[in-house]
């Protein structure tokens, strides 16, 4: 399936698994976003872009199938009226022909196809590798981190370097994983054997390829035979052209290319599937490919424009090296799942099977729940009136008061979103924001890190306050259910305060600016649930309401694909009891049946050709 090409949906409302894949084997299917393509009929010559949508192309080349008619003589396809020799190749799948087309401009150009006198034309915008493509302009200063990750030095300010490959072994005699090396490989018994989703038993070699592009550093892993070639037109067939992508946890906002955390590095082939430790085994070992990114793991890089731009190159540059896709199932957990649902939303058709675990509608959604933990914190510690746990707790309207600390005071959410000058940017003392020393630095906080989509305050530059606590009436519901007093309600808000653009307490409430509030939903950083009603969601969790990975946040999601769409037959929750606090992470028991479910669910739907509505 193609990035931006085909976005499918499904409904299921059983519980049971068995029932579940009867029922997902009745989904109905249509295509969402169309690409930048042209009508195709066997009598008609057509230009296909396979790798991306053709006006979001990078890297300078791309994937593009190829249609003529049988009775037509030889075709000649030409990247800006310049033929192209030898570039045509049959695609694996008998549509045409696939070619790979390097040498793009910057900015605009045309591909065209001609034959017996017919001819047409394909135009195709190319951005450099370093982006930005539609995240805005890029956010500065930018740290480069190629040399800790292995990849050298960096070669330019965007932070590119080559691209490298190494390649692993699942040994069978011990189960472990090891390097391994084409020149000199281990004995052939040493190497275990795989059998794939497709029945193909084939040695256990992995091959990870490690690059760079938008500033980030990504990772691609699949079975590959070292011996034998690899490309796009001719893929190995150990690959059951499926993609996995990981995404991972956390909300960082650091002005870095990062590096992957260890719950999704691409090379810890840990044989469990969880958020902790990678579903690689699993996945790889079925024949699917992974692939992650610094610039997708939220616990660096909580900004969904640059999530789901990144999470697009990766896929175009992963298309355009192993071959068209069947459809890409995302995994992720807390931050992971923010991710998928602002992907799912904004950008529909990257994902087409969504794994959402231990979840959260979006960022900004948690981010109010973390300035009012902010304010609230502040106020108990200083008021004789909220003593008792249990009126602080009806106050916050949450299952377990500790779900507050999570998000209040360095190192957690509340510390590092909201002050300007915090340290967790990774931002250089120098340029870091200071109100005294340099108030025109960098600030570091979460509406700066968004300054492209929420704009700037005339007065000072800074980004649009977006939180906004005028009015709002603490603990209401606990004074009207009795549980606090009238006294305790009245001292609570008219002492409570707020937070001023600098991210410090004050005694007046904070309080927004309409203009960057509504850019926030213009922009769509708020998930509205709309688009991803299209998709498969299988939502997992714990069912923990210990902390604030609670059961509400995904009543939230759900609640908002209702309002959108008047249903939300395609979202599946599944819980799994616990007695103590797990941040919502579910056993890899579960994290498994899920995966194979939404595999299940997502090839239902692949192999549905109806001509009904997607949302049927």
């Amino acid at each position: 399936m193609n990035v931006f090409e085909f976005a499918h949906s499904a409904h299921t409302n059983g519980v049971s698994l068995s029932a579940l894949i009867q029922r997902a084997s009745m989904c109905l299917v249509t295509a969402m976003i169309a690409p930048t393509v042209f009508a195709q009929a066997a009598t008609t010559l057509a230009i296909e872009a396979v790798s991306n949508r053709a006006d979001l192309v990078s890297g300078g080349d791309i994937l593009v199938r190829v249609i003529v008619p049988q009775a037509s003589s030889q075709a000649v396809l030409s990247l800006n009226s310049q033929p192209l020799a030898n570039a045509l190749h049959p695609a694996p799948d008998g549509r045409g022909s696939l070619a790979l087309v390097s040498g793009l401009n910057l900015g605009h150009n045309t591909l065209s196809l001609a034959a017996d006198g017919s001819s047409v034309q394909l135009d195709v915008t190319n951005y450099p590798i370093g982006g930005p493509i539609f995240s805005g302009p890029h956010l500065q200063p930018w740290s480069c981190t190629t040399q800790a990750a292995g990849l050298g030095a960096p070669l330019d300010a965007d932070c590119n370097a080559p691209t490298q490959y190494a390649f692993f072994y699942r040994s069978a005699t011990t189960g472990a994983f090891a390097s391994y090396n084409p020149a000199n490989p281990p004995a052939a018994g040493e190497i275990a054997m795989t059998t794939t989703d497709q029945g193909r038993t084939v040695p256990y070699i992995v091959r990870q390829e490690m690059g760079t592009l938008n500033r980030s550093i990504y990772r691609i892993a699949v079975l590959f035979d070292p011996a034998q070639p690899w490309a796009p037109w001719a893929p190995q067939s150990a690959w059951n052209r499926k993609l996995v992508y990981l995404f991972g946890a956390g909300a960082g906002t650091q002005y870095s290319q990062a590096q992957i955390s260890a719950s999704i590095l691409i090379d810890n082939l840990s044989p469990t599937f969880t958020f902790n430790t990678p579903l690689n085994d699993n996945a790889l070992s079925r024949g699917f490919a992974t692939a992650t990114a610094t610039l997708t793991d939220e616990g660096s890089i909580a900004n969904a424009k640059l999530n789901a731009e990144t999470l697009m190159m990766v896929k175009e540059r992963f298309i355009e090296a192993y071959g068209p896709l069947r459809y890409t199932i995302s995994e992720g957990c807390s931050g992971g799942a923010i991710q998928q649902h602002s992907i799912g939303d904004q950008y529909p058709g990257l994902i087409d099977g969504f794994l959402p675990l231990c979840s959260y509608p979006d960022v900004w959604s948690l981010a109010v729940n973390s300035h009012d933990c902010v304010v609230l914190t502040h106020y108990f510690t200083t008021s004789s009136l909220f003593s008792s746990p249990l009126d602080r707790q009806a106050v916050l309207g949450q299952p377990s008061e500790q779900e507050c600390p999570g998000q209040d005071g360095p190192p957690a959410f509340g510390g590092r979103w909201f002050p300007a000058t915090n340290s967790s940017c990774l931002i250089p003392p120098g340029v870091l924001y200071d109100p005294i020393t340099n108030p025109h630095g960098v600030r570091c906080t979460l509406s700066d890190y968004h300054v492209n989509e929420i704009g700037t305050r005339p007065q000072d530059g800074f980004a649009n306050q977006i939180f906004d606590s005028v009015g709002v009436q603490y603990g209401l519901r606990a004074l009207q259910s009795g549980t606090i007093t009238p006294e305790q309600f009245v001292d609570l808000n008219e002492k409570v305060g707020g937070l001023d653009i600098d991210g410090n307490l004050q005694t007046q409430r904070t309080q927004g600016d309409p203009v960057g509030i509504a850019r926030m939903y213009q922009s769509g950083l708020i998930t509205y649930g709309r688009e991803i009603a299209k998709y498969p969601i299988i939502d997992a969790r714990a069912d923990d309401n210990f902390e604030m990975h609670n059961n509400s946040e995904w009543i939230f999601t759900r609640n908002r694909i209702l309002r959108s769409n008047g249903s939300a037959p395609n979202e599946i929750h599944w819980f799994e009891n616990v007695t103590s606090a797990r941040a919502g992470t579910p056993s890899s028991i579960i994290s498994l049946k899920a995966f194979g479910l939404m595999d299940l669910w997502a090839a239902r739907i692949e192999a549905d050709a109806s001509d009904l509505p997607h949302e049927a």
